[in-house]
């Protein structure tokens, strides 16, 4: 079996279903599901309600892979340490590609679990 670096791995070297399940397990370890309230005066309640998914790694290329899988975010990278992070911030995102995602592709950690039902 030829080694290969994440460098070289792509899509097309996995099958859906493999490269699925990897992914969730690296957001098992390395993601974040977040739900927040932003206070809005010019909102009805008050508030506003904030769904963000995220993933944070020294490595961008499965950040990369991650992002093409599902179709969506930005990645930046923090000018101090120099950590990449996968930030999909538009609700739209979060519901319709994020959540079916990883409702496919299952998280199998109670907390990240709980974290992702929230």
């Amino acid at each position: 079996m030829t080694k290969r670096s994440a460098r070289t791995i792509s899509r097309k070297d996995f099958d859906r279903e493999k490269l699925g399940w990897f992914l969730a397990g690296f957001v098992e370890g390395e993601g974040s599901f977040n739900v927040s309230l932003r206070k809005k005066s010019d909102y009805k309640l008050g508030w506003q309600v904030v769904l963000s998914f995220n993933v944070s790694q020294k490595e961008r290329e499965i950040l990369e892979l991650l992002k093409e899988e599902l179709g969506c975010g930005i990645i930046k990278v923090r000018k101090f340490d120099g950590l990449h992070s996968l930030d999909i911030t538009n609700p739209e995102e979060v519901i319709f590609k994020v959540i079916p995602y990883f409702q496919k592709f299952y998280l199998l950690s109670e907390a990240k679990t709980k974290n992702f039902e929230i």
